[in-house]
């Protein structure tokens, strides 16, 4: 039997280690990639986990040492050299991982592995042009990566560990410096977004949320998104020798790209073919904002040790306030709701723990948005607030606050009555909300009258928000 056929346009069930037999030599422009954890995630028990609706762990189970795992990363990307062009590039999305505490430096170790270290170019190394490090800029204090919680439990001289916030992204290049096209058609916009965020050496993007995908490590679109974007041109052969859920592939086949896409696992690759028909969901670009904060020798719960609070100062780019729900009953803490021009709610939550939750609750004519699929799975009688979280992922971060905050909406629509009821709070669908959930209603559902404030300040340790004139989307 002669060699496979080079891929092209394709996501195949291969060997990264065999990448030399199915991708052609000097043909990629741009590889970008995210090579399996070492020890942190077991992917073959994942794919078990799958096939037999099991839920075994397999976080943290792994056996490869490092010096193997490095071995077998040479040796791939060592392939992927002789797959791309004379200044193309690879990149890397790789973090460090922590080991019974002891920190390993992976993203080090990979880089001096793979770039070579002297002035003079050497010819069969990588050149490190980049170390771009993604701050996960809502994870860390409550995922995988918390390891302050144990200051915060003995907050004394010795115990403290920072929580893990980031990972890097290495960007290596291929001989010498090259521009890829000069053609108008592939010219990148110069704007603030370019000026604020891309231009900088820290990139700010939210992770995957947990379970929003059939893989266990997802990294987001944007991560591609920017890369195959700022490194390569229409027609451009973007590779992912090791292509899990498809992030890669998807967005290089929605940039004009062509694409080739590995995973030794069959179920992965199977996903991953499926996504490319999907639309591209990169998110919205984050602009770190700072402000001043004095240090102080006391305890403070969080957000609420300052004196008040501005719920205007907290509206996402491109919305308005629309109203604000009282927590009730569980202590002091508010959501406040926000609304862009094309329907779409976003909910902000301040708890009296301090802790901020942004949900993203979408669009109620968008079947797949946490909106829509509350309304759609809540009982036509009489119904409690958990009712709710009945139609929201079991394990999704923050469900109770999920729930409450779509029932805010649709109460404020129209589509849910709130009926009283003694030591719990009762609702039941409207006639438009059943209406609406048959899908015979066109158009915005009536608004039943909510407070109107856009602009809320609230007293430390209180919920009582006060009305105030409407607001303007803040822009950034």
């Amino acid at each position: 039997m002669g060699k496979p056929a080079y891929a092209r346009n394709e996501i195949i069930c291969a060997d990264a280690a065999d990448l030399c037999e199915r991708v052609e030599p000097e043909s990629v422009t741009l590889t970008v990639t995210s090579p399996p954890y070492r020890n942190a995630i077991d992917y073959s028990r994942d794919v078990d986990n799958a096939r037999s609706g099991s839920k075994e762990w397999m976080r943290g189970v792994g056996t490869q040492t490092t010096a193997a795992y490095l071995g077998a990363m040479g040796r791939i990307f060592g392939q992927v050299f002789g797959a791309t062009r004379d200044g193309g590039y690879c990149c890397i999305v790789v973090g460090d991982e922590v080991v019974d505490g002891k920190l390993i430096p992976l993203p080090s170790l990979l880089a001096s592995g793979l770039a070579g270290r002297e002035s003079v170019d050497d010819p069969e190394k990588w050149r490190l042009r980049d170390v771009i490090v993604w701050h996960k800029a809502t994870s860390g204090r409550n995922g995988a990566g918390n390891r302050f919680g144990m200051f915060v439990r003995l907050p004394y001289p010795g115990y403290f560990r920072a929580n893990i916030m980031h990972e890097y992204i290495l960007v290596l290049q291929k001989g010498g410096r090259g521009a890829t096209s000069r053609s108008e058609a592939d010219r990148i916009p110069v704007n603030r977004v370019a000026k604020r965020e891309l231009a900088n050496s820290v990139w700010n993007i939210p992770p995957v949320p947990p379970l929003s995908a059939s893989h266990p490590a997802p990294f987001p679109e944007q991560i591609p998104w920017r890369l195959i974007t700022l490194l390569s041109a229409r027609g451009d052969l973007v590779l992912d020798p090791m292509n899990g859920s498809g992030q890669t592939t998807k967005m290089a086949r929605h940039l004009g790209r062509d694409y080739v896409g590995m995973d030794v696992r069959q179920e992965y690759v199977d996903l991953a073919r499926r996504r490319l028909a999907e639309e591209p969901r990169p998110g919205a670009h984050l602009i770190p904002v700072f402000h001043k904060e004095a240090w102080s020798v006391d305890d403070q719960a969080g957000f609420f040790e300052t004196e008040e609070a501005d719920l205007s100062a907290n509206m996402p780019a491109g919305y308005s306030l629309r109203f604000t729900s009282a927590e009730g009953g569980g202590g002091p803490g508010i959501r406040a709701h926000y609304e862009n021009g094309e329907s779409s709610h976003m909910c902000l939550v301040l708890s009296a723990a301090g802790r901020q939750v942004r949900l993203n609750l979408g669009r109620l004519e968008d079947g797949r948005s946490l909106l829509r699929r509350v309304l759609d799975g809540l009982p036509p009688s009489r119904f409690t607030a958990g009712a709710a979280g009945e139609a929201i992922e079991t394990r999704m971060a923050g469900k109770r606050q999920a729930a409450l905050a779509a029932l805010d909406v649709l109460e404020e629509r129209g589509l849910v009555a709130g009926i009283g009821g003694k030591g719990a709070a009762l609702y039941e669908l409207t006639e438009a909300g059943r209406s609406a959930r048959r899908g015979i209603v066109g158009g915005r559902p009536p608004a039943a009258p909510g407070p109107g404030a856009a602009q809320q300040k609230i007293a430390a340790g209180r919920s009582s928000p006060a009305a105030a004139s409407p607001a303007k989307p803040i822009l950034i």
